[in-house]
């Protein structure tokens, strides 16, 4: 839109008068996010493990669960059928409702147990750290088990290339699930590290998830658009 300035008229009975307005260019203003939560939103990741296999990923929905009301992110990958997850933001903090075993491969609990995790923040600085809630259930081995997520933020403004493109403002974010078997015994680390890299006003570009030292997954952004 062009700088310029318009003249209004007002006549009201045997009165007039006028005022002028001066119009601006146009000022885009990015949505200041490293996870956009915006509808039809959508990412499509490289499988690095399984060449040449993708994964995608929508924001199709919202729901009210938990009390509260979160978007609903669709995901596909090459086979089975697609999987929702549930995001919310609060303030500068983010937030997943889903099954609190996720981000660990070493064990599952059962019955299947579900709640929040604070994922992600904004205005991160390198060093900064947070532990998610302890959980507590049954794994399907039939032992009391007890999980808490160390994150650790890496780099709070990294430049990143990912497939030839090159993403700044970047958050590298650490997952460090940790695991004890009874509340008076310290944690230990189940050898697992989840690495996600957030850019600015795009999400997640990067996934590396490892056991003991061995790629169990790996993801790069191939394409998305934020709306």
């Amino acid at each position: 839109m062009a700088i310029q300035i318009d003249t209004f008229k007002v006549i009201a009975g045997s009165s007039i008068c006028s005022f002028s307005v001066t119009v601006t260019a146009l000022v885009l203003v990015a949505q200041q996010t490293h996870f956009p939560l915006s509808y039809n939103s959508f990412w499509v990741y490289n499988d690095l493990l399984n060449p040449p296999d993708t994964l995608n990923r929508n924001v199709t929905d919202s729901v009210l669960s938990n009390g509260y009301l979160y978007k609903v992110f669709t995901e596909q990958g090459k086979f089975g059928l697609p999987k929702e997850y549930f995001f919310r933001r609060d303030t500068n903090n983010y937030y997943e409702y889903g099954l609190i075993d996720k981000y660990t491969a070493s064990y599952k609990f059962l019955p299947q147990i579900k709640g929040e995790i604070n994922f992600l923040k904004e205005n991160l600085i390198a060093g900064d750290s947070w532990k998610s809630d302890e959980y507590s259930g049954t794994a399907t081995f039939g032992q009391l088990l007890f999980l808490q997520y160390n994150f650790f933020c890496e780099d709070a403004n990294a430049t990143i290339i990912v497939n030839g493109k090159t993403f700044t403002n970047v958050y590298k974010v650490d997952i460090l699930p940790q695991i004890r078997s009874a509340i008076t015994y310290p944690y230990n680390s189940t050898g697992e590290k989840i690495e996600f890299y957030y850019a600015k006003d795009v999400g997640v570009i990067y996934i590396k998830s490892t056991r003991n030292g061995f790629n169990i997954a790996e993801f790069q952004i191939k394409n998305y658009r934020v709306n």
